[in-house]
């Protein structure tokens, strides 16, 4: 879940941009995507690359992983497995190693992300009655207990705090 909240990062800032250009855009995913741009901000190049990307026309950054960015040799032909299996060829200037960047976000926020989503989500999703059943487990309250523990807790303590 993480992973699909963080990579709001890839796209032009949601706050700014017309309603019309990603179709998936809601007031929630805007409010994450600022607090996850607050956070991959510490990274400088990211920065540089961000830069570039909001001056290009591109509607979303490249990324690849640059650990395979390396050449193999298969018989007599060459690939290389971040960049020959691509349909368009990576922008240089907007190009970002996201995975490298998620890993390193995850090693520092990930058991803090954990506690939290299992006392704020889990916790009130699966409350036990006094039988130790869960009696207040209704589908329905998944998203907006999810996005209410990203707006309260996420966004305003462990991010800022991280």
């Amino acid at each position: 879940m993480f992973y699909h909240c963080f990579s709001s990062i890839l796209f032009r800032d949601l706050e700014t941009v017309d309603k019309r250009m990603y179709s998936f855009s809601d007031d929630n995913l805007i409010s994450i995507q600022s607090s996850c741009l607050r956070l991959s901000k510490t990274f400088a190049n990211f920065n540089i690359q961000r830069k570039n990307f909001l001056a290009s026309d591109e509607t979303e950054m490249d990324t690849f992983h640059k650990k395979d960015d390396i050449d193999i040799t298969v018989g007599e032909k060459s690939y290389n497995l971040a960049r020959s299996f691509r349909t368009s060829t990576i922008n240089e200037l907007t190009v970002i190693d996201f995975e490298e960047m998620f890993d390193i976000i995850w090693l520092m926020l990930g058991d803090n992300l954990i506690k939290s989503f299992e006392v704020n989500v889990c916790g009130i999703l699966f409350e036990l009655d006094r039988n130790g059943i869960p009696s207040t487990f209704r589908q329905e309250n998944i998203d907006p207990l999810i996005n209410k523990w990203w707006y309260d807790n996420v966004s305003t303590e462990i991010i800022p705090n991280l």
